[in-house]
């Protein structure tokens, strides 16, 4: 490889060559990769990945090997875990354990890509480059990247990155969702990083699909029932939704993120949906916009009245309204 394309530099949030040279232009994807390894080796063994600088958004064998990714994340995981707020409401997290450091060892090699590529974007959700809606969004892409068109490869790796604690395991092992002890990590930094503005005006979702809760992410649940529609078929995943812990009347945003995300698991599993497909469809319904929402926006929302739920009747919570024909 040639040193002008070895001293390109790649910016670590659009993925492009800061000297105009069009990193995603390039012709094959495994050009790209070995352009980007090259790039992150140097940067790797000539520690200029520092603590204050976003990691880029791949991350190559070089530097996730076990040891190295242990390391690195417990650094990561330190810095971005520290108490936060004026009266430090969230408290600093406790040290990983050895059985956490275990598993993060323990991810497959493609796994460890997610992790390092997750842990980026964690960092620019820190820097606040992202909005808490633009991370999880950001985060679906990478795992499309990473997955191409293996649909079972890209709902394994959002299992992973948005996992939340552990938490009704046996329940969750019977429906085939069971959490990841190395990808709740990545949860948790999230979770913290956060608080407060996880389900609010602030955070970048739809009200449709935000919890009542401002402290509860819309990416753990979105997470559990795209994983059970594809595993299960929707149909499943529509009556998990139904028989959890919301109802229509104290948690309707959670509801709709449960009906929509097994849609997507649903339409993954029937070859309905490409993973990046998948994404954008996500996104594109998961974005807070100004004016009429694409999708839900027939009803106006007011923050702070009825809990950020619809401003007149039961508006899709009827898992007959969640066909994928009538969102594409």
């Amino acid at each position: 490889m040639s040193s002008e394309l070895k001293d390109i530099d790649i910016d670590s949030r659009s993925g492009h060559a800061t000297s105009g040279f069009d990193f995603y232009g390039l012709q094959t994807a495994d050009f790209r990769r070995q352009l980007l390894h090259t790039k992150l080796t140097n940067d790797f063994q000539s520690d200029k990945l520092t603590n204050d600088k976003i990691l880029p958004p791949y991350e190559l064998s070089s530097i996730s090997q076990s040891n190295d990714l242990v390391s690195r994340f417990e650094s990561v995981y330190s810095r971005l875990g520290k108490a936060r707020g004026s009266d430090n409401s969230a408290h600093d997290l406790p040290a990983l354990t050895t059985q956490e450091k275990s598993a993060i060892a323990s991810l497959s090699p493609l796994q460890k890509e997610m992790f390092v590529a997750t842990m980026g974007e964690l960092s620019a959700l820190q820097a606040g480059k992202v909005s808490p809606a633009e991370y999880m969004f950001d985060v679906m892409h990478k795992a499309a990247n990473l997955a191409g068109n293996d649909k079972s490869k890209f709902v394994d790796l959002i299992g992973m990155a948005f996992s939340g604690p552990s938490y009704k395991d046996n329940e969750r092992a019977l429906l085939g969702t069971s959490f990841n002890p190395a990808g709740s990590l990545l949860e948790r930094l999230y979770d913290h990083l956060v608080k407060g503005r996880a389900s609010s005006p602030y955070s970048g979702f739809n009200p449709n699909v935000s919890d009542v809760n401002p402290d509860s992410t819309v990416t753990h649940h979105f997470r559990e029932f795209l994983v059970l529609g594809y595993k299960h078929g929707k149909s499943a995943a529509f009556l998990a939704n139904e028989n959890g812990d919301d109802t229509p009347e104290n948690n309707p945003g959670d509801l709709r993120n449960g009906y929509f995300a097994g849609m997507i698991g649903d339409a993954l599993r029937n070859n309905k949906l490409t993973p990046e497909e998948a994404v954008n469809l996500t996104q594109s319904a998961y974005k807070l916009h100004e004016g009429k929402q694409p999708f839900w926006g027939l009803i106006g929302y007011k923050w702070g009245e009825n809990n950020g739920s619809p401003t007149e009747g039961d508006y899709f919570l009827d898992p007959s309204q969640y066909e994928l024909e009538n969102w594409k």
